[in-house]
């Protein structure tokens, strides 16, 4: 249901803020009757020509943005907090700059939070040096050899995964239009 509410307002407007303050409104009417329902979510805008990414974080763990050229990783934490429990709130949005062979790791609590068999989680620092470490390889490369990561950083602590175990790498090339 967000995701048809999102694509409704990406429709109308570019504004990425606006569509998540616009979302999380409409959003608000109908999951506020529920206290322990909630989402979390970041939206982002790529804008090729223009080498810019616009986003905005509502309440979700922040990505990295791996800067292939720096070999720097930053968070994307800009915006605000969870939608569909709060009226009327303003989310912010920020624009950076993008390069070609950039990458955007996009994750779930499931990832930081695996536990190996000394009870340590896997953690954000951990997996923001993962990323560093293997910043050249393809995103489908990268996502294989990630889940290798956490299947052997977990092994032997449980038979079942503490939680789901979801990660999305987007890798910048070409210059294409908006």
């Amino acid at each position: 249901a967000v995701r048809s509410v999102i694509r409704g307002e990406a429709k109308r407007s570019k504004d990425v803020a606006g569509i998540i303050t616009h979302v999380n409104d409409i959003i608000c009417q109908d999951v506020m009757k529920y206290p322990d329902i909630f989402i979390s979510l970041v939206y982002a805008h790529y804008n090729l020509k223009a080498r810019t990414c616009t986003y905005t974080n509502a309440g979700h763990l922040p990505p990295f943005l791996y800067n292939m050229h720096t070999g720097a990783v930053r968070q994307l934490t800009t915006g605000g907090i969870i939608i569909g429990q709060f009226e009327e709130l303003e989310y912010k949005a920020e624009t950076i700059d993008i390069n070609e062979g950039d990458k955007f790791l996009f994750f779930t609590d499931g990832v930081t939070e695996c536990v190996n068999i000394d009870g340590e989680m896997y953690g954000r620092e951990k997996t923001g040096e993962f990323l560093v470490s293997l910043g050249d390889v393809s995103p489908k490369e990268f996502i294989q050899k990630l889940k290798f990561e956490l299947e052997s950083f977990t092994y032997g602590a449980s038979d079942t995964p503490f939680d789901d175990l979801t990660a999305v790498l987007v890798e910048i090339v070409g210059d294409n239009d908006d």
